[in-house]
C-alpha cells in the first residue's frame, strides 16, 4: 500500500472560512470512503466554493436542499459551522483530533484492505455510498468490493494462516465459492429477485468485486438493492455458522432479506 493513496484515504478538509473548499471534486464531507459529493448538481460549476451554500445563519438549507441529493445534502447540512473565522484546513478523518498518528494510519490500512485505498478504486466504487439502504449493508458492500471482509482468501493474503474451508460446507475453495457454487447462497440468488437474481448467477465471474462492478451497470437500481441486502444477509448467516454454530436454510435467507 503507498503512503500518498493512505493519505488519500484519510485527509479531508475540514470547514472553516469554506473560501478554500470547493462544492465538487474535493473531500470535505464527513463521510468515507472519498468525503466527496456523491452526486455533484450539473447547476454548480467545478470551481465553486463551499461558501454559496451557507447565508448569515449558517447552512442555506432550502438551497442546500435544492441543489442535492438527500444522501448529499444531509450529510452536508450536519456539517457544524464554527463561529469564528477561522480558515479551512485539512484533518486527518481517522483521529478524533484530526492529527495524524501512525497508530491511525494503520488501523485504517487495516480496515480498507490491501486494495482499498487505490483513487481508482475509490472512484469506481463511490456508488456504493448512494445506494438507498442502511449503512450497515452499505459500509459491506464497501468493502466487498474492495476485499477488506475478513473471508478465508482475505486473511490468507494478509498472511492469516487458518485451516478449514467454508463455513457452510468446509469446501477449501476461493473466495468466490461461498455466492456462487456453495449451496445455500447459490439457491438463495435463485429464489430471490423473483428471477433477476437467478439469471445473473449465471455472470457470477467468481471475483465478488468485479461481479458486483458489472450487474451494477446492467439491472435496475431496485434489483441491484436487493442483490446487495442478499449478499449481506449472506454474509450474516455466515457469521451465525462460524460464531454461533447454526445457519439459516436458503428460503430463511431470503426471507431475510425481503423483511
Amino acid at each position: 500500500m503507498r503512503t500518498r493513496e493512505l493519505l488519500a484515504a484519510g485527509i479531508r478538509w475540514s470547514v472553516g472560512n469554506r473560501e478554500s473548499i470547493s462544492v465538487v471534486g474535493v473531500p470535505w464531507l464527513p463521510r468515507p470512503a472519498t468525503f466527496q459529493v456523491i452526486f455533484p448538481p450539473s447547476s454548480i460549476p467545478g470551481t465553486t466554493k463551499v461558501a454559496v451554500l451557507l447565508n448569515e445563519g449558517g447552512w442555506n438549507e432550502s438551497l442546500v436542499r435544492k441543489k442535492f441529493r438527500s444522501i448529499d445534502s444531509e450529510c452536508i447540512l450536519s456539517i457544524p459551522i464554527p463561529s469564528e473565522r477561522r480558515p479551512d484546513e485539512l484533518i486527518w478523518h481517522s483521529s478524533r483530533q484530526g492529527q495524524f498518528s501512525v497508530r491511525s494510519a494503520y488501523s485504517l490500512s487495516c480496515s480498507l484492505g490491501p486494495k482499498a485505498t487505490t483513487s481508482h478504486n475509490l472512484q469506481n466504487w463511490n456508488f456504493v455510498w448512494g445506494i438507498c439502504l442502511a449503512p450497515k449493508i452499505r459500509l459491506f458492500i464497501w468493502k466487498v468490493c474492495n476485499r477488506a471482509v475478513s473471508t478465508l482468501r482475505n486473511l490468507r493474503q494478509r498472511g492469516v494462516r487458518l485451516a478449514g474451508g467454508c463455513a457452510l460446507c468446509d469446501s477449501s475453495k476461493g473466495g468466490g465459492h461461498y455466492a456462487y457454487s456453495c449451496r445455500v447462497p447459490f439457491c438463495s440468488f435463485g429464489l430471490g429477485v423473483l428471477g433477476v437474481a437467478w439469471r445473473l448467477v449465471d455472470t457470477y465471474s467468481k471475483d465478488a468485486e468485479e461481479w458486483l462492478r458489472s450487474i451494477h451497470h446492467r439491472v435496475e437500481v431496485d434489483d441491484y438493492e436487493m442483490v446487495t441486502v442478499i449478499c449481506w444477509c449472506l454474509w450474516y448467516n455466515r457469521n451465525l455458522r462460524v460464531f454461533e454454530g447454526i445457519a439459516m436454510e436458503a428460503v430463511e435467507v431470503i426471507d431475510m432479506a425481503r423483511r
